[in-house]
């Protein structure tokens, strides 16, 4: 049972007689106190292996097993070791006492029963036992939240990683962050550069000469970080010596952290692209000590609360309180994952089936440019139907709508208009040549606005991350770079029109789905079941968690530790699954191939992956892509989880 409910504590009376069961008992009961009774030792130990009780009241002297001897059996059964146990006895013998609690008695009364005294010793024990439950489950629940912490910090570190900028992060002179790009530009390995080191000594031109460095090259970084770390210009340019040009940008000190973008801009010659680049910097600066902020304030907040509930175990309602902030800030983190995910075009998302005829009027209630002499026209063609995420078709849009507004300085009408679009050849993209859409059936959205239209010197790059011609204060960059990755992402692509003087028309298309759309539901919607599933992942904390999260939901879970284990145990009981559930990065096989194997041998459960977004796999394999409304992102929660477990299920069973 949950510690956090206000349940009744539930007792179990062990006596053969019956009229001191029930006196006790109804006394008991006007206590508030949940009554069970057993005429003896072998009812007893049947009820408590089938029940949950709080304290045992056991009788010492019955015919068929005596209390010690249902003490011994308590005490040896793993599952009910540590149940609270009062021993009752009509001789106040010594020797008996002491046995009693030898053999791991918590307390004893004597007949007949001081009914206040024996209450006392009760609300004592069941007090500690549902305090002992309060402590486990607090430990379990930031046992969850730590891991979710961590793959949170993982992808950032992935995140700083994948940039092709150079990142330097310090809290005074001691390294926090130093990226792969960064040691690449100065050509320092990791050894040369530990994090958690002075940054001034593991620069100075005598360190780096005797780590090998050429005294040419050690003079060099060695200027780069005395400039890094003094005060002063926030922009530099320096010459490497081997030539190369690199620009240094450095954040200014937020609560005692220095942050340092550097970058190799040898090639960009011209004045206008040495514009881009530093409004481009300076972006990525800015979102870099965003995150970082916005971070630190949620690790407050989950730090803080985790200790409140540990140092206030004994108080349930304090324990759920401070949990549920815990729960929401870990949710606060996971949108911003989700978020960063999205602009670096490393997000999976959900995958359901929207029905866009049904999604546009919606999205014009959304919008309303009266006030700035914009009139909004929508249309949509009945019957469209795409798999995309939801919150991402509806952002994307609202990112087109709030551009083409921008645009019309002096109004105008902005048209959103949706339809069939049959292709008999493949459809190419003038803004990415790669992506080649195969002929079939899509859906058209045309977003098309009045404004100024857009140069043609800068309608190559509007789609590049951090690019905008908007004024600093005005836009980062990333709106029309979050359409394209998600619009790419769902199989469909993108595509631009634009007149000077007459106007822009953005042209997404999507591929057409003929399946139903899919149910919104409500938090009171979701369910369990009873079916096996098999849980494949090469973590142990995130298998155990996942595990608990579908017992708790009513499954029975099998683990397994990889996918050379799984195969293992789907070959010993071949029809024991209904359901696979695997991580997609695993170090023996991943995920997509476990899932070809199992189809070769004859496997009938459907297969279901986890992923927390690995770049290499995500950017380079296209079964992402076919499997995306299969795959479940994390982190997920409880409900998450459930949906995505029945609708695979239900999917297959269809």
């Amino acid at each position: 049972m949950a510690p956090f409910s206000n349940r009744p504590s539930r007792l179990l009376i062990v006596d053969d007689l019956a009229d001191n069961r029930a006196v006790l008992g109804r006394r008991l009961q006007r206590r508030g106190f949940e009554v069970v009774e057993a005429e003896g030792g072998r009812e007893a130990l049947a009820l408590i292996a089938a029940q949950p009780f709080d304290l045992i009241l056991l009788d010492l002297m019955m015919p068929d097993l005596n209390g010690f001897e249902v003490l011994r059996a308590i005490r040896a059964t793993r599952s009910v070791r540590e149940l609270p146990v009062i021993m009752v006895t009509g001789k106040a013998q010594d020797e008996d006492i002491v046995e009693a609690l030898a053999m791991g008695a918590n307390d004893y009364v004597t007949k007949p029963v001081a009914f206040e005294v024996a209450l006392a010793r009760i609300e004592a024990l069941t007090a500690r036992k549902h305090a002992d439950e309060a402590h486990q489950h607090a430990a379990e629940e930031l046992q969850a939240v730590t891991l979710q912490l961590r793959d949170e910090r993982d992808f950032l570190q992935n995140v700083f990683e994948q940039l092709d900028k150079g990142i330097v992060i310090s809290e005074g002179s001691r390294l926090l962050v130093a990226n792969d790009r960064l040691l690449n530009l100065f050509g320092l390995s990791v050894a040369q550069c530990p994090l958690g080191g002075d940054l001034a000594a593991i620069a100075s031109t005598t360190a780096l000469e005797e780590s090998g460095v050429t005294p040419v090259r050690a003079r060099f970084i060695a200027e780069v970080t005395a400039w890094f770390l003094q005060s002063g210009a926030d922009y530099r340019e320096m010459r490497c010596p081997d030539g190369r040009v690199l620009e240094l940008r450095r954040q200014a000190p937020a609560n005692g952290k220095h942050i340092g973008i550097l970058a190799d801009i040898s090639a960009k010659a011209t004045a206008s692209d040495r514009l881009h680049q530093s409004q481009k910097m300076e972006a990525l600066g800015e979102l870099a000590g965003g995150v970082a902020h916005e971070f630190n304030n949620l690790l407050q907040v989950i730090g803080g609360f985790s200790r409140a509930a540990f140092a206030r175990a004994e108080d349930p309602q304090a324990v759920r309180a401070a949990l549920e902030e815990v729960m929401m800030a870990s949710g606060r983190a996971a949108d911003l994952s989700r978020e960063m995910l999205t602009f670096s075009r490393n997000w999976v998302g959900s995958g359901k089936v929207i029905a866009v005829n049904e999604e546009l009027p919606q999205l014009e209630r959304l919008i309303s440019f009266e006030s700035r002499g914009i009139r909004v026209e929508v249309s949509a063609e009945p019957d469209l139907r795409v798999i995309m995420d939801k919150t991402n078709f509806t952002q994307a849009l609202l990112n087109l709508a709030i551009n083409g507004r921008d645009a019309m300085s002096k109004g105008g009408v902005l048209t959103i208009a949706a339809r069939h679009r049959h292709a008999e050849a493949p459809i190419l993209s003038s803004v990415d040549v790669a992506n080649v859409l195969p002929p079939g059936d899509y859906v058209e959205i045309a977003v098309t606005d009045q404004g100024g239209g857009i140069p043609k010197d800068v309608l190559p790059r509007i789609f590049e991350p951090f690019f905008t011609t908007k004024t600093t204060g005005k836009g980062t960059g990333l709106g029309l770079s979050f359409v394209f990755g998600v619009v790419k992402q769902a199989g469909g692509a993108i595509d631009v029109v634009s007149v000077p003087g007459r106007g822009s028309t953005f042209t997404i298309l999507l591929p057409r789905s003929g399946k139903p759309v899919s149910p919104e539901l409500r938090d009171a919607d979701y369910q369990g079941g009873h079916e096996t599933i098999l849980v494949v992942d090469d973590e142990p904390q995130v298998r155990a968690v996942t595990s608990t999260l579908l017992e708790e939901l009513g499954y029975t879970v099998v683990q397994a530790n990889g996918g050379l284990q799984a195969l293992e145990l789907f070959d010993d009981d071949r029809d024991r699954f209904d359901l696979i559930l695997t991580d997609v990065a695993m170090p023996d096989m991943d995920g997509f191939d476990l899932a070809a194997v199992l189809d070769e041998i004859g496997c009938q459960a459907p297969v279901g992956f986890m992923t927390g977004c690995v770049p290499d796999l995500e950017h380079q394999d296209d079964r992402f892509t076919a499997a995306r409304t299969n795959i479940i992102q994390k982190p997920f929660n409880l409900r998450s989880l459930a949906v995505f477990t029945r609708d695979v299920l239900q999917e297959n069973a269809a």
